[in-house]
């Protein structure tokens, strides 16, 4: 679909009354379903020739399994969305804390994980052209993987020092309660 298709469908649906809203959704379902369709056709294509090489070129008995291929697909999509959502959450928890650098840190972390994750996705269902981005913590490249770890590294930091700033403001009390001289404590418990 061009740009002037997209832009007549547009205006189509704005004459019968639709939102940009609206319009936005119904752009996202139609590519989505395209997605999924060009992933499903690829995978299968990909089990095919797998399946064909293996008989004929390598004389190996070979059955796919399906299932296990997509609990593969759908852990390595939830531990990467889960590791995103948790930098996010990180840099949250880190601003409610006053620390801001480290919240930009937490939430740069995530977005630069998130883009390169969704780039390697779209490349490898050819959705993107070819970019030779790694997959962050699966793709092997020592350089690559060195600096997603420190990464991860940081942003475990990031959540120690929030949390210790959080702890910090309620256990302030209680030190200047523990500070104060032990006769003092006692002797206002019993007046």
């Amino acid at each position: 679909m061009t740009k002037f298709h997209r832009l007549y469908e547009a205006a189509f649906l704005k004459t019968l009354g639709a939102t940009r809203r609206l319009i936005i959704l119904i752009t996202l379902i139609e590519y989505g379903a395209l997605g999924l369709l060009a992933g499903a056709i690829g995978s299968a294509a990909a089990i095919a020739m797998t399946w064909a090489i293996s008989k004929y070129g390598l004389d190996l008995i070979w059955q796919p399994e399906p299932s296990v291929n997509f609990i593969g697909v759908v852990a390595t999509l939830a531990l990467f969305i889960g590791l995103v959502w948790r930098s996010f959450w990180i840099a949250q928890l880190a601003s409610r804390a006053g620390l801001k650098f480290q919240s930009y840190l937490a939430l740069g972390f995530g977005l630069w994980l998130g883009a390169q994750a969704l780039i390697n996705i779209g490349v490898n269902m050819g959705v993107l052209p070819t970019k030779g981005l790694t997959l962050p913590l699966m793709s092997y490249g020592r350089s690559s993987m060195i600096v997603t770890l420190a990464w991860v590294g940081l942003l475990l930091r990031v959540y120690h020092e929030a949390m210790q700033s959080g702890r910090g403001m309620a256990t302030s009390r209680r030190s200047d309660e523990d500070s104060a001289p032990r006769g003092s404590r006692a002797a206002g418990a019993l007046t």
